[in-house]
């Protein structure tokens, strides 16, 4: 099978999809694809043999290359046939390890040391290299369109080969052989509670009551104009049986009054004549006013909150009315209802209303596409911003519209982008105020969070300030960074090799920066959430070589931003190198430390504890 596997891996793109476990042969399966995909926590691994026997008159057969030697178990192991036992177990054991070395770049004393049938979970498994991406089926399909050259957008149909689905007749013969053993659990248990003394019980026969159950007459009644429930809780309260017989031993007691509330059949209602009249409203935008639209945006949510019930505690006095309603009642608007609102927000540029969903985190990923695309058309730089930090699992098509448009943006998108940067202008001054005040309990959080803000503003134009938000951003994991950066055309390439390579830089010369996320909860600095560390921008750099390597290496343009990244890179390895010494170093004074006796002074205080103190200082210095 490992062979039939890698001979398809040569002419197709092979990926395997590992779920809950896919330990010893579901690995050997797995290392015969070219990536291997596994979730977090997928049992991965246990490169081992285990051998033994179970039963009596059992042939072991030993293959040498001169002889046959066939051996019967007759219920002692002989010398000869131990050392075989144990040849021919290390002898599969070195072809597994060989096999999975030579699969994942490695060499075998490298394998060996994450062999010896040892369990590991998926994250540990790809931080050791024994698998490639983490993810489930899902990354895995986007990874086989990735090799494929398949744009992640098209639809592709996935088909099972396992298995062949059971026919209805044998899902109704398990189904009745089911039936059949509850029953005759279910009378046996009546039988003995009837025996038992002080216990009355009555015969129960889950049969009887199936067949019952279709012998009824009466027909369901037909489902509503309106089937989804809002609130159920009221309806179970009305459920009512039709008669009460406690001398009845059925186990199933039809009811009576089940009907949708009419409160929530007219919230449904509301939706659904809302939707009609946006809809017909928006095919002549020309004739639609804003005014208009936000009138019957908040005839709508009034209507909703007074059938539900609740108080939005807001006047219509109040400035801004029309955004303090939708954030207090957006969770009342239904999905076709938001896309529709948000297209009406786009065509008739009420950005402050569009601002107050994205923030409050009412925009769906459905609804997204539309949006982003809308925005990018509008120039509206500062919302896409937006969109990239509150809408979650944006699709990868929208993530390379964005990319694409922040690294080669419209002249007349810069009014938009000030925004942007003057909001981190104030984030920085922010921390540095906070850092000057050093009666403060977080005092060097607030430095260390100035120094990260001031690295992440200074020497980075107003477009690339709206990158930052997408290299830290949950919605970009490698697959899906790679297809996008696969799209890019040489200026895009060049633009984005020059806003990492100032990453470096920065990085480089002040390797003390690294990420605050307390920062942004304990001094409401909430854009430290936003700053790519030193992780992001070396794991963007290695995909821009991974799927531009060529144009990067033929191209003489490229040859100085390279020579200029190899540069800052070679710094910043010595410089790991040596925290890695100092950091070894200091592990072992804390560890020869915690082992010294320790010594009184005359006063009879703890001389070693001083000692101690000083020596680790040093050592973390």
């Amino acid at each position: 099978m490992w062979r039939e596997i890698r001979c398809l891996a040569a002419t197709v793109p092979v990926i395997a999809s590992m779920s809950d476990r896919a330990a010893s042969g579901g690995y050997y399966m797995a290392i015969a694809a070219r990536t291997i995909v596994a979730e977090n926590l997928t049992l991965t691994g246990s490169i081992g043999v285990v051998k033994g026997l179970e039963h009596e008159n059992v042939f072991v057969l030993s293959v040498p290359y001169y002889r046959v030697d066939i051996y019967v178990w007759v219920g002692v192991c002989l010398p000869d046939e131990a050392e075989l036992f144990t040849k021919s177990a290390q002898h599969v054991y070195n072809q597994f390890r060989d096999k999975a070395a030579y699969s994942r770049s490695m060499t075998v004393d490298e394998m060996e040391e994450l062999a010896q049938g040892r369990v590991w979970t998926g994250k540990q498994a790809a931080s050791n290299g024994l698998v490639d991406v983490i993810g489930g089926l899902s990354r895995a399909v986007a990874v086989a369109k990735q090799m494929a050259n398949i744009p992640q957008n098209r639809q592709v149909t996935l088909v099972e080969l396992s298995r062949p689905s059971p026919t209805l007749p044998e899902v109704l013969s398990s189904i009745w052989n089911s039936v059949v053993a509850a029953d005759e659990t279910l009378h046996q248990l009546s039988n003995e509670l009837t025996s038992a003394d002080e216990i009355q019980a009555y015969p129960m026969s889950l049969l009887e009551i199936i067949t019952n159950a279709a012998a009824n007459p009466n027909q369901p009644t037909p489902e509503s104009t309106y089937p989804i429930t809002l609130n159920p809780d009221a309806i179970f309260l009305t459920l009512k049986p039709p008669k009460e017989n406690p001398d009845d031993p059925s186990l199933i007691h039809p009811v009576t009054g089940w009907q949708i509330l009419e409160r929530d059949s007219q919230i449904l209602r509301l939706g659904h004549n809302f939707c009609q009249t946006l809809s017909s409203k928006l095919k002549n935008p020309n004739s639609f006013k804003k005014e208009d639209f936000i009138g019957t945006l908040i005839t709508y949510l009034e209507k909703c909150k007074d059938k539900v019930g609740i108080s939005a505690g807001v006047l219509q006095s109040n400035e801004g009315y029309s955004d303090l309603l939708v954030e207090k009642l957006g969770f009342l608007i239904d999905k076709a209802v938001l896309g529709l609102v948000l297209e009406a927000c786009v065509v008739l540029e009420t950005w402050e209303l569009l601002e107050t969903l994205i923030v409050h985190g009412f925009v769906a990923n459905s609804c997204s596409s539309n949006l982003i695309n809308g925005l990018i058309e509008k120039k509206r730089s500062d919302l896409v911003c937006l969109c990239v930090k509150h809408v979650k699992d944006i699709q990868a098509s929208d993530l390379v519209s964005v990319l694409k448009y922040f690294l080669s943006p419209p002249r007349d998108s810069f009014v938009r982008m000030v925004r942007v940067r003057e909001e981190w202008e104030s984030q920085a001054l922010e921390a540095i105020k906070l850092a000057s005040d050093k009666s403060l309990g977080s005092f060097l959080m607030a430095k260390e969070a100035s120094v990260l803000l001031m690295m992440a503003h200074d020497g980075f134009s107003a477009n690339e300030l709206c990158l930052h938000y997408l290299l830290a951003s949950s919605n970009l994991d490698e697959v899906i960074l790679a297809s996008c950066i696969g799209k890019f055309n040489g200026t895009e390439i060049m633009g984005f090799v020059r806003y990492l390579g100032k990453w470096l830089k920065k990085y480089e010369k002040f390797p003390r920066a690294c990420p605050c996320p307390k920062a942004s909860s304990m001094l409401g600095l909430k854009a430290c959430d936003w700053v790519p560390s030193l992780e992001d921008v070396v794991k963007c750099y290695g995909l821009v070589l991974d799927e531009h390597f060529s144009s990067l290496v033929l191209h003489p343009e490229f040859h100085e931003e390279l020579l200029f990244i190899r540069g800052v890179a070679d710094s910043l390895a010595s410089t790991a190198r040596l925290c890695c010494t100092v950091a070894n170093l200091s592990e072992r004074m804390k560890s020869e430390i915690k082992g010294l006796t320790c010594q009184e002074r005359d006063d009879g205080s703890c001389r070693c504890k001083d000692e101690a103190a000083v020596t680790v200082q040093y050592a973390r210095t």
